[in-house]
């Protein structure tokens, strides 16, 4: 994947950190839509 190699380019810091980073990122992002459908979910059910 070339997002690797251009991660790897970036800055003094290692890959792995840009990488955990993206992930949390990811995973918060994840979280929020479950969240929302969650809601949308129990308000059509209504």
């Amino acid at each position: 994947m070339p997002t690797l190699e251009l991660l790897q380019n970036v800055g003094p810091y290692p890959a792995s950190i840009y990488l955990s980073g993206l992930f949390s990122l990811f995973f918060t992002g994840l979280v929020a839509v479950y969240y929302v459908f969650v809601c949308l979910y129990s308000f059509v059910r209504r």
